[in-house]
């Protein structure tokens, strides 16, 4: 399988130039190229190392200190799979009758006509050029008069006479008036003019049109196209090949240039001369859905730089017949190549699948209703109650399914699945961020069932473990042999427990890879709980408890090799909360193992005390042996006899009294001890 670069920078928010020249530094050619293709192994080598490189500040794993492997652990990426974006948008603009069964990169291609055109728009009519054209909308008038008339001394004042000609010589060169004899009067474009007490100024102007050539769309064509991420696929600068007639170049216009033909505000394109013609095309993703009560298909187009479904494009390709079977037969093609091939179940479905599609049907139908009465309010109901009722799931609507759970729930979130794959790596960033929200997560995979049986893929399943070893809220298990896909959600208002084919930590829906699978969802019940969930969880927590009674094992060693008063109680104040989804679940056998946990470190902690109560003791008569007369030697017993008392304060319920009172009568006989042992005399003075 391959990938492309501009795909693979994509995945990681990374930049194709920072890929190129990453790989040319590692020994691989590459072409610093959009279209350049990296097989498989190559971009697993990029997703594992390049992360590490952009992100060396953040690559250090805290608190781990058992696995020094996991020191340069990757850090990855936040932002959600432009697969996940894809569907969830997708998601939003399902009908309840239908289902999305794939979706596919597409290229939607588009003309870009660049003209010059003449465009005439009206001017209102200044001071002057109102007041002209009002008196001779009344009658004919001469210059003088109309100097009259203005109270300009045309005769007498040469700049009130050179004020009056400009006027005039301006709406002319308008040709709003004219001169008849000695007379000025108006045109008959200048009678409309003066009517509207406007007139029109032409200019030339650059301007765009934009063609659709798919499914060719006449409204808002503009502004959908001018916002898509394109590229040019070809030019012609001599020849208008399109042969665009003035009327239809108007008609473009009206919508895409309104500044350059607008007739309802009397802009007018007079006329226009070609000068190039480009030929580009938009990346877009195409999502098709299978309408099951009537069995048609439905196209949605989506937009990655926007992270939305355009309407307009969605609509002309779904009247697309053609084009849209097209791109289905390509998904199907596309699949045949990948671990998983895009096919359709020949399983019947079950009774109360097709009770729920009869039931979709109806409220689809009452939907609809309300739309039309602009009853949103009804509408908004209805969906939100189908969402949490919707019970079936394929593929790709399970992806959306599990997107909402990491994002809308903080709950205890079990993943069961037999292999653990390298699609792994689109579900981790979503552990992350469900666990630093304060949710828990279970990883459950199987063990093989042949001895050669390879169950996950080395590179996942260390960076499972680093989780593990990370965070206190992430729990990861090999059960006994299983074949079963689960999903548990537990520890919220309505847990959830859902079940079927999908093989949720080996398989990610990518535009290439989709299978319809399934999966069915059910509420929590007693028997789910009994029959289903508390064997799994029984096995998680014996898991847990056992490595807890070794780290527990490994901490008492380590304490008494240099026992101390801070290590002791460390130790006493040690939780187990990664054993607390365990606890009181209705398994005797967790129940009694924790417990005995628990007792054990009590019995630890009471023996660690005895042992440092014991040590301690020891020292204590080693220093009272070593007391002198001297200075230092009475600061020293205060402060043997400052410890003594704070042990019996500390440890009441351990200390051996009987040991306490030999150290102070040790103490106080070193004493009486010392005093006997001084001599006392006195030296003469000598004299001079």
């Amino acid at each position: 399988m391959k990938i492309k670069l501009i795909k693979l920078a994509q995945e990681l928010n990374s930049s194709i130039s920072d890929i190129a020249k990453f790989l040319t530094e590692n020994g691989y050619e590459v072409i610093e190229d959009a279209n350049e293709t990296l097989d498989d192994e190559i971009a697993d080598f990029v997703r594992d190392n390049l992360v590490i490189k952009l992100s060396n500040a953040e690559g250090t794993i805290a608190g781990c200190k058992d696995c020094e492997s996991h020191v340069n652990a990757p850090v990855y990426s936040k932002h959600d799979p432009i697969e996940l974006k894809i569907l969830a948008a997708a998601s939003e603009k399902t009908k309840f009758i239908e289902r999305i069964i794939g979706y596919t990169e597409f290229k939607w291609q588009y003309c870009l006509y660049r003209y010059i055109g003449t465009i005439s728009k009206p001017v209102p009519f200044d001071a002057f050029d109102e007041v002209i054209c009002g008196i001779l909308l009344r009658k004919k008038v001469n210059f003088q008069e109309l100097g009259n008339i203005l109270g300009l001394h045309v005769d007498e004042d040469i700049a009130e006479s050179q004020i009056l000609v400009d006027a005039i010589t301006s709406l002319q060169n308008d040709t709003v008036i004219e001169k008849e004899d000695d007379f000025y009067v108006l045109t008959e474009k200048g009678l409309e003019y003066a009517k509207k007490g406007s007139k029109l100024s032409v200019y030339e102007r650059d301007f765009d049109i934009y063609i659709d050539k798919v499914g060719n769309i006449k409204k808002n064509t503009r502004k959908i196209f001018s916002n898509l991420r394109s590229e040019k696929i070809g030019q012609n600068i001599k020849d208008d090949d399109g042969a665009l007639s003035l009327e239809q170049i108007r008609e473009y216009a009206a919508d895409q240039a309104p500044e350059v033909h607008f007739p309802a505000n009397d802009f007018i394109l007079q006329e226009c001369k070609f000068k190039n013609i480009s030929v580009r095309q938009a990346s877009v993703w195409v999502v098709l859905l299978e309408n099951f009560r009537d069995k048609t298909l439905r196209a949605l187009v989506y937009d990655e730089e926007s992270n939305q479904i355009i309407d307009e494009l969605s609509n002309a390709l779904s009247a697309n017949e053609p084009l849209k079977n097209n791109l289905f037969k390509r998904m199907i093609e596309e699949s045949k190549e990948n671990e998983f091939r895009m096919e359709f179940t020949s399983e019947e479905k079950s009774e109360l699948q097709v009770e729920e599609e009869k039931s979709l049907i109806a409220q689809q139908e009452t939907y609809d209703k309300a739309i039309e009465c602009n009853d949103i309010r009804t509408a908004e109901q209805i969906k939100l109650q189908l969402r949490s009722e919707k019970r079936f799931f394929g593929s790709l609507e399970f992806e959306v399914e599990l997107k909402r759970l990491f994002d809308d729930t903080k709950g205890d979130l079990w993943i069961i699945s037999p292999w653990i794959g390298k699609k792994t790596r689109y579900r981790i960033p979503f552990f992350e961020r469900y666990m630093k929200k304060g949710g828990r997560v279970f990883v459950a995979y199987s063990k093989p069932e042949k001895e050669d049986d390879i169950m996950a893929d080395p590179k996942q399943l260390m960076r499972l473990q680093e989780l593990e070893c990370k965070y206190n809220n992430f729990y990861l298990f090999q059960l006994p042999v299983f074949h079963y896909k689960y999903v548990f959600l537990q520890n919220v208002d309505r847990p959830l427990f859902y079940s079927g084919s999908y093989n949720i930590l080996s398989y990610f829906a990518t535009p290439d890879n989709v299978r319809n699978e399934q999966m069915s969802k059910f509420d929590w019940s007693e028997e789910v709980q009994i029959s289903v969930f508390q064997p799994i969880m029984v096995q998680f927590g014996m898991k847990y408890i056992e490595d807890a009674k070794q780290k527990m094992q490994k901490n008492i060693s380590e304490t008494l090799e240099s026992i101390s008063d801070s290590k002791i109680n460390a130790f006493a104040a040690w939780k187990f909360d990664k054993l607390l989804p365990f606890v009181g679940q209705g398994s005797e056998e967790l129940d009694k193992s924790y417990k005995q946990l628990v007792d054990m470190q009590s019995e630890h902690v009471a023996i660690l005390k005895k042992q440092f109560i014991s040590s301690e003791l020891k020292n204590l008569k080693l220093r009272i042996s070593k007391l002198d007369n001297s200075l230092s030697g009475i600061t020293e017993r205060r402060k043997i006899y400052d410890t003594i008392n704070e042990l019996k304060i500390l440890y009441p319920d351990i200390a051996d009294k009987e040991q306490f009172k030999e150290l102070q009568v040790m103490l106080k006989d070193s004493a009486t001890n010392n005093i006997n042992n001084m001599s006392f005399g006195f030296k003469k003075n000598k004299h001079r």
